[in-house]
């Protein structure tokens, strides 16, 4: 049994709450060689997938290339979409692709991807039950519930995906929509059987919990298939195509030193809750320095595969390397 997809809720912030009001006033523009805008509001998550993000404010990189970016964290990537179509938010990191995709197609925004933000890896987003649980094997999820974030996308994708791969009767599986910080406590009192988790929680409900992995969902067919990237409007790229190879040098930088895992790793706690012990713990994916429609049309193709497009979406005209 599969949930409806849920509406696009409106934009809530976590922190930095006041930087769009602050941002009303008109723009600060340059001419000549410069960035067309220099100051940016760019929203991103408190999760893994964006420690080049905070890395790049971190030292600097958006400065020194003219660039004043003000973060806003959200609660989930589709929080940003109302604000990239208002001009509230500039741009996303951190934009799941299924989601940002899935809204391109349906023409609800036009959308361009300025960089292909973090990879799957093993132990990214695996699918965890409790310690006592009869769930032990891929095939033990059928008929059962299994908490994401938002239905009907990226995680669901996955385990679909590989549990198809294993000869699993996915439709059989009730998706059911629950917050990454309350996954813990509703696999604690039995409202799902499973919870599909990412960084940091998935760790976090492992070490508190104890929680036990039934399936990984970065395997098999979805292993190293891209899971989130930095999103902006069609016309904010055409109109400020200086700003965005700008904000591009400067996110592939971060990205660059981002594969310094003590150095994410000391991150982390900066933009999440989690504390600098259990951020080593930790499962990391890859973060590419390079962009190009191939591994992200896997998305797409795996998105048409699992029914969540109604046709084939190319993924190249969305691609901007500036």
């Amino acid at each position: 049994m599969r949930a409806s997809p849920s509406p696009l809720p409106a934009t809530a912030v976590l922190m930095t709450s006041a930087l769009l009001l602050s941002a009303c006033g008109t723009p600060e523009r340059t001419t000549g060689n410069g960035p067309e805008k220099t100051r940016l509001n760019v929203a991103g998550l408190a999760v893994v997938d964006d420690a080049p993000l905070y890395i790049a404010a971190a030292k600097g990189l958006f400065k020194k290339e003219g660039l004043d970016v003000h973060v806003t964290t959200l609660t989930q990537s589709t929080q940003a979409i109302p604000g990239l179509l208002r001009g509230d938010i500039d741009i996303d990191l951190g934009g799941n692709y299924v989601s940002f995709l899935q809204a391109a197609a349906k023409g609800a925004i036009k959308l361009r991807i300025l960089a292909d933000g973090f990879h799957c890896a093993p132990n990214v987003v695996p699918v965890l039950t409790m310690p006592g649980s009869r769930l032990r094997r891929p095939a033990d999820l059928k008929g059962r519930k299994i908490a994401v974030n938002i239905p009907n996308n990226v995680q669901s994708m996955l385990v679909d995906a590989v549990l198809r791969s294993r000869g699993v009767d996915v439709s059989t599986i009730r998706y059911v929509q629950v917050p990454f910080p309350d996954m813990a406590a509703a696999l604690q009192k039995g409202q799902v059987d499973a919870a599909s988790a990412v960084q940091p929680f998935a760790s976090a409900q492992r070490r508190t919990l104890h929680a036990r992995k039934v399936v990984d969902s970065c395997t098999g067919p979805t292993k190293h298939v891209p899971l989130s990237g930095a999103f902006a409007t069609e016309e904010f790229v055409r109109k400020n195509p200086k700003t965005v190879a700008a904000f591009q040098r400067a996110y592939r930088a971060a990205a660059r030193m981002a594969a310094n895992r003590a150095l994410v790793v000391r991150t982390l706690p900066t933009y999440t809750k989690i504390n600098a012990s259990a951020a080593k713990g930790i499962a990391f994916g890859t973060y590419p320095t390079t962009l190009s429609a191939a591994p992200i049309q896997r998305v797409a193709d795996l998105m048409r595969a699992d029914h969540l497009l109604t046709s084939r979406l190319e993924v190249a005209p969305m691609i901007v390397n500036g």
